[in-house]
């Protein structure tokens, strides 16, 4: 199961954390206005081959089965 995770500040790291030890996913892009943010989780899990500022170009771009959605709840 291809997953995108929306949102790496911190929850998206600590979801990544957790995603990452489930058998049969692969956590497939990254989307953050901040491109520190997902550099941070892409340092922790090898191979996220898609990062994108704007998550529209995630949804758009990569073909995924889900997606986590850890930005802030204020967006």
């Amino acid at each position: 199961m291809k997953i995108g995770i929306i949102g790496c500040g911190a929850l998206g790291l600590v979801h990544s954390q957790r995603l990452r030890t489930l058998p049969n996913i692969e956590i497939a892009g990254l989307s953050d206005p901040f491109e520190s943010n997902m550099e941070r989780i892409a340092s922790t899990i090898e191979n996220i081959p898609a990062r994108y500022r704007d998550y529209r170009d995630l949804l758009a771009k990569v073909k995924l089965d889900a997606v986590c959605i850890a930005s802030p709840d204020a967006f």
